[in-house]
Order: C-alpha cells, then sequence, then structure tokens
C-alpha cells in the first residue's frame, strides 16, 4: 500500500474481507486481458487524422493549440497505486479521447487543486469513435479526485449487515447487462490493491445477490437504469455522497427508451450538492441533444475525437465496409436466401466473427443452422438468462468458438478483443445503430471487416448508408447509386 492516508480501507465494516476477494478477482483479470498490443494501437488511433476537440463553458469556446502530456505517468494527479495497475495491464500512453479527458480535467481545470471552488461541477461530454477508451477516460480522473479529496470522503461505520444502505461515491449508468459487467471487470483491474470496492447490478439475476454485494458497503455502483431504480426504490442505495456520475452509451440511454428511467433517478431521488456529470457515447446525433441539455448544467463542456455534438454519424475509419445485395422482389423465403448467403461467406471469413441480427426469434435459428454445419458458434439474446449470456460472451472472447450471433445486446459499448469481422445479417432500420454494430471490429486503433446483407425492404436507408460512405470515403457499391 502507498504511504498516505487511504480513505477507502476502512470506510466500512468489514472492507479488508471484501476487497481481499475482489482482488483474487482482479489478479485473475489482468492475467487474463493483459493488452499486448495497446502501444501499437494507440499509435494507429493517434495517426487517424481525426481532429481533436476541446469546447469550454456555456458559449461552446474552442480551445486551440493543445498540447496535454501523454503518458499515464505524466500526472502526478493519478495515485502511485493506479499507475502501478496500469502497468501491469500493459497501459502506458494514452489513447487520443483519454489525452483530451486528462488534460481537460487534470490541467485546463486544475480540478484537484482549486479549494476555494464552492460549486466543484466538472460536467463534461466525450464523444469518440467505439473502442477508444471512454471507460479509462472517465474512471481514471473520477477514481485520482477521490484520493485528492479523502477530507471529503465520510467513513461509513454505521448500519447493521441486513439494513445496511450504500452510499457510493461514482455512479455508472449503462443500458446493458454486458456492459455494466465489462465496465466493472475493467474498474476490478484499475482498482486492484486500493480498497476502492466496486459493486455491479443489473436485472435478469436474482436481486438477492446484488443486495449481498451492496450489503457490505460500495465507493463505485455500475448498473443498468432498471435495477438501480429497484435499490434506490428500497434504500439500498443513497445517491446523496455521489461525486461523479456517468451515463455511459448516453445516446442509447436517452433514445431508447430508457429517458424516463435516467430522469426518475436524477429527480427523484436525493443527491448530493456538488457532483460532475459525465457523458460519453461514440455518438451523440442531433435528436438527442435537447436531452443531454436538461441533463447538463449550462457551463458543460465537450470533448471529441473526430466529430462534434450532433454531427452525422460516422463510422470507425479503420473498418472497411462491404455490402452483399439480395433482390428479394421474387423471393418467397428472403431468411433461407440469407442463410445461403451467410454459409457461403463463413467458407472464407478468418478470425473471430460477430454477426447480428434484428429479431431474437431469427439469432436462435442462425445459430442452430450454423451449429449443424459444424461451425464452433454461440449466440446472444435477450431471452437468454444472465449466465448464459455471460457464459457465451467469454467463450467468444477467449477464443474457444470464432462465431458469435447476437442481437442489439452486444452492439454496444463492448469491448471484445481481436473481432476481425462483423456481419450483419438483417440491417437495422436505424444508421446509428449500424454504426455501434460495425464499431465491435476495428477496436482501438486496429484494422476490421464488415459486411452487410441488404434487400429490398431495406431501401428507406440506402440513401443514409450512402452518404456514409461518401462521408468515409468508402467505395460504394453500384446498387447504391
Amino acid at each position: 500500500m502507498e504511504s498516505f492516508f487511504n480513505p477507502f480501507e476502512n470506510r466500512y465494516p468489514n472492507r479488508r474481507k471484501v476487497m481481499n476477494d475482489k482482488d483474487i478477482d482482479a489478479e485473475n483479470l489482468i492475467k487474463k486481458h493483459k493488452s499486448l498490443n495497446y502501444e501499437k494501437n494507440v499509435e494507429s488511433l493517434n495517426l487517424s487524422n481525426k481532429e481533436l476537440n476541446l469546447f469550454i463553458g456555456e458559449k461552446q469556446e474552442k480551445v486551440e493549440g493543445i498540447d496535454f502530456p501523454e503518458k499515464f505517468t505524466d500526472y502526478g494527479q493519478i495515485p502511485n497505486l493506479i499507475k502501478d495497475n496500469l502497468k501491469n495491464m500493459g497501459l502506458k500512453t494514452l489513447t487520443p479521447i483519454q489525452k483530451l479527458f486528462f488534460g481537460y480535467l487534470f490541467n485546463y481545470k486544475n480540478m484537484f487543486f482549486d479549494k476555494n471552488k464552492t460549486d466543484n461541477n466538472y460536467d463534461l461530454i466525450g464523444c469518440a469513435q467505439t473502442g477508444s477508451g471512454k471507460t479509462l477516460a472517465y474512471l481514471i480522473p473520477a477514481v485520482s479526485f477521490l484520493f485528492n479529496d479523502f477530507e471529503g470522503i465520510n467513513q461509513i461505520k454505521s448500519g447493521s449487515k441486513y439494513g445496511y444502505t450504500s452510499y457510493p461515491l461514482i455512479l455508472v449508468i449503462t443500458p446493458t447487462r454486458e456492459l455494466a459487467i465489462q465496465t466493472y471487470e475493467e474498474a476490478l483491474k484499475l482498482l486492484y490493491k486500493t480498497y476502492i470496492n466496486t459493486v455491479v447490478v443489473f436485472g435478469g439475476e436474482k436481486p438477492y445477490i446484488q443486495q449481498n454485494d451492496l450489503y457490505a458497503g460500495c465507493d463505485i455502483i455500475i448498473g443498468t437504469p432498471g435495477r438501480l431504480i429497484d435499490f434506490l426504490n428500497r434504500g439500498l442505495i443513497n445517491l446523496t455522497e455521489v461525486k461523479f456520475l456517468v451515463i455511459d452509451e448516453a445516446d442509447k440511454l436517452l433514445d431508447m427508451g430508457f429517458e424516463e428511467d435516467i430522469n426518475q433517478i436524477l429527480y427523484e431521488f436525493e443527491w448530493s450538492k456538488n457532483y460532475s456529470i459525465f457523458l460519453t457515447s461514440a455518438t451523440f446525433p442531433k435528436k438527442v441533444l435537447n436531452m443531454v441539455d436538461r441533463i447538463m448544467r449550462k457551463d458543460y463542456s465537450y470533448i471529441t475525437h473526430g466529430k462534434g455534438l450532433g454531427d452525422d454519424d460516422d463510422a470507425n475509419g479503420n473498418v472497411k465496409q462491404r455490402f452483399y445485395y439480395i433482390d428479394s422482389r421474387y423471393i418467397n423465403n428472403l431468411f433461407n436466401k440469407k442463410m445461403d448467403a451467410l454459409l457461403e461467406l463463413l467458407k472464407i471469413v478468418d478470425g473471430k466473427t460477430l454477426i447480428f441480427a434484428n429479431k431474437k426469434i431469427d439469432v436462435r435459428e442462425i445459430r442452430r443452422r450454423v451449429d449443424s454445419y459444424g461451425y464452433g458458434i454461440d449466440c446472444l439474446e435477450g431471452d437468454m438468462d444472465m449466465q448464459q449470456r455471460i457464459r457465451a460472451l467469454e467463450n467468444f472472447k477467449q477464443g474457444r468458438i470464432n462465431l458469435l450471433v447476437a442481437s442489439d445486446v452486444a452492439s454496444r459499448g463492448l469491448d471484445i478483443p481481436e473481432v476481425s469481422f462483423v456481419i450483419n445479417f438483417d440491417m437495422p432500420n436505424n444508421i446509428d445503430v449500424y454504426v455501434h454494430r460495425i464499431g465491435r471490429t476495428g477496436r482501438v486503433g486496429n484494422k476490421g471487416n464488415s459486411l452487410t446483407l441488404l434487400s429490398d425492404i431495406d431501401r428507406p436507408i440506402f440513401r443514409q448508408i450512402y452518404f456514409l460512405l461518401v462521408k468515409m470515403k468508402q467505395k460504394i457499391p453500384d446498387f447504391l447509386h
């Protein structure tokens, strides 16, 4: 442990025992997921010709000539414990979006040392392509702030095991269980040996299992909206100590049925007097900006790598996009025709391949048919129980299977290493979803490929595909002309 006073070591009773178990999990994750190609991938991101932008305050004034340090070790505000864990994870150099987050919060705003500031809100939006390192971009500054603000961290020492309320310091809201678990695992690795306890809560699992985690007290809660509301209503979570609220994949949470849940969390429960809000996503299209403005305070700033808020969505430039058109006007069974095309394609596809379909019933049928041809394949869709979903995702991540067919539960935020190909069995009717789907490959500067099966029922979205390809300077198939 570091020599300075650690405000987390005894924040709750039994903290040491809880953290010993968590540290064992963290050790296993660090060994399993060490990023061997990270530096090469960061170099590729830096050469991606995407402009780095920082816009400050109510007038959204652009800051020119930004030159922030590029190594984790260059920031004295990051505790040595965190730096050691980053080194063990194989991380040395900041990605572009991390460089802007750190430079803005640590250097430009001087967030840790303005002791006379009574309103310690640093509301910030981070917009960058998928796989660009946004999770660590917000986690590291938030955790570093907690270490530097130990005088403001209350020691929670009262309450019984069966009547305990957790007072998180950081709350991260994600749209899916898979993304919540992934973020939780990233936090475990980052917070190894720090005594900072992280708990993940989500639907689809019996509540009492997660309740037991909360009874031990936690500093960071990562969760999906429905389960968070449930625990807030039951008094298991209290938000009056929160210093950072993170809304991850914010455009989906604000645009796909979660807005009411987010409003309930923000406005129906008591919050701390001073907390900062971080919104992150690969896209912030115009249609969600009104909702963004209702959440953020008027003096928020935003950081972009390659685009601005409200810009049309553009795909990851590292992904080579290709399309296969099926004339469906005279076809009785389009699904069977697509299956024939998919099976032919699988003969030549090499490496991890993620297949997307729009309907859960089609996901299961694709898996059944592909499996009957002897391919190693599993599926991921919303009707599966949590253990099945975790097992399928882990088998795919670890390379035990090279094919995974999924609904859009897997299109957002998931960091699956070394996906070489994304196949859209169905084209989504929303270009934002398409951008996020193909963003599962070509992550952190790597090259990737996507192939999308199109038919006449997709004609309403042809125009958007055409202009996306024009913008990304990619080859446009003849049928789109």
